[in-house]
């Protein structure tokens, strides 16, 4: 039988390793140039908010805490290597000349990329999706691509023999790798810290997706766990359970770099973020006979570290209604997003018109998806109009909702981003009147 080598080092295809690759303490200098950069970046994020009625942590507490009044409902558009490269070349005809790669191998050039990309971009917080989703974390083959994260290629239990996957996955739990020290999870948790030393007056979310359930259809392979979840669960709820303790280290790992949470009593603080794009295999019967595997531990797990999550379930408006009140019942207060390739908007809002008091801190991400604004203004301004008539009936309810941008293709015109961030301010002032 084939077993896992202890070094848990995945492969790349063609040898071309990051630079960061698997490095516990990621030192760099940025030269005085730079610096100068990121500071002129930081003096326009500042002065752009200060002609705003609220700072950006006084909208964001009172949108997802709703004890203050806000001036509109906030947007976000997060910070991603698949688009801020296209900040540091001009937006020159696509694809861009600086690659994914060259923001692993240069993380000074992968801040500095950032600290441009919110000085062009009005964002309400400084959300920060990963660097990748674990493809060369929880594979024994990867392999990198110019515009876009890592590819997993071959899962660490990615095998049709259910004995030799049991063995393995069982292997992986008994000696699970510290993700501080794995992959480009040290990458992001360092970008997280300088986002925090850097802009202390944004909310900053760090990153720690993929959750449990796309971890567990790494480790197998996409293929493998799904005929696992119909036809082998015992072999599934172990691999879903391997990608739940490895959240949890991430999750433990962000928490240290965050420090204190942004909550009800603190609006300095900052919070965490999970995707689980796994889900979108499962049934919703699927989805909740897995459930105490996944985000039955996971949200729990939060709530005993103090810190609200803010999740995306990826599992249809039921799935997120169960995954909604876990929150609310553990932590009290948290985030789940709907809209493009998750839950629908409309299910989203039916959730927040039903909810009761035990729902009453819960709030939504409405996602605008990358193809909607590539249509141009007329199809966005009627996406924000039809999102704001949602609005309209939920102000007595107390407001939940932000808009995300989803993650913004490394293709994607500048002045459509331009016309996204226009019409945003010209249709979201709060209250709304649909």
């Amino acid at each position: 039988m084939k077993m896992m080598n202890i070094e848990f080092h995945s492969q790349e295809m063609r040898g071309d390793y990051p630079r960061v690759w698997n490095q516990p303490k990621i030192q760099c200098h940025f030269s005085e140039t730079e610096q100068l950069m990121i500071e002129r970046s930081h003096h326009r994020m500042v002065e752009r908010s200060k002609t705003e009625k609220l700072s950006p942590r006084e909208r964001a507490w009172g949108t997802i805490y709703g004890h203050d009044p806000i001036d509109y409902i906030p947007m976000e558009v997060p910070y991603s290597p698949n688009a801020a490269n296209r900040v540091l070349d001009s937006f020159i005809e696509s694809p861009s000349i600086i690659t994914n790669k060259d923001l692993y191998d240069y993380p000074n050039l992968n801040f500095l990329s950032l600290a441009l990309f919110f000085a062009r971009i009005p964002s309400d917080s400084l959300f920060l999706l990963v660097q990748s989703y674990g493809e060369e974390q929880l594979t024994s083959k990867f392999r990198l691509v110019d515009h876009g994260p890592p590819l997993a290629v071959e899962g660490i239990a990615q095998t049709a023999d259910a004995v030799e996957a049991k063995a393995n996955l069982e292997f992986f739990m008994d000696n699970l790798p510290d993700p501080a020290n794995r992959g480009l999870f040290p990458l992001n948790l360092w970008i997280t810290k300088q986002s925090i030393k850097t802009f202390p007056e944004f909310l900053v979310r760090g990153c720690c997706c993929a959750g449990s359930i796309a971890s567990a259809s790494f480790l197998r392979g996409p293929k493998e766990f799904l005929l696992d979840v119909r036809k082998r669960p015992e072999l599934a709820n172990l691999a879903i359970t391997c990608g739940t303790k490895y959240l949890l280290r991430k999750l433990d790992r962000m928490i240290e770099a965050i420090g204190e949470p942004f909550d009800i009593d603190n609006k300095n603080g900052n919070a965490l973020w999970w995707c689980d794009g796994g889900g979108g295999y499962l049934t919703l019967e699927e989805f909740k006979r897995t459930y105490d595997l996944h985000f039955g531990i996971s949200v729990p797990y939060c709530a005993k570290k103090g810190f609200p999550p803010f999740v995306a379930t990826v599992a249809g408006g039921p799935a997120t209604q169960v995954v909604a009140k876990t929150i609310e019942e553990q932590i009290g207060g948290g985030g789940i997003m709907v809209g493009t390739g998750v839950p629908p908007i409309d299910e989203g809002f039916e959730i927040m018109e039903r909810r009761d008091k035990t729902l009453d801190r819960l709030y939504m991400d409405g996602a605008v998806g990358v193809k909607l604004f590539l249509a141009g203004e007329e199809p966005t301004r009627k996406w924000f109009k039809d999102f704001a008539s949602y609005c309209a009936k939920t102000p007595e309810k107390g407001l939940r909702w932000e808009i995300f941008t989803s993650s913004l293709d490394p293709h994607l015109p500048l002045p459509n981003l331009d016309m996204l961030c226009r019409v945003h301010r010209e249709t979201m002032n709060y209250p709304v009147t649909g």
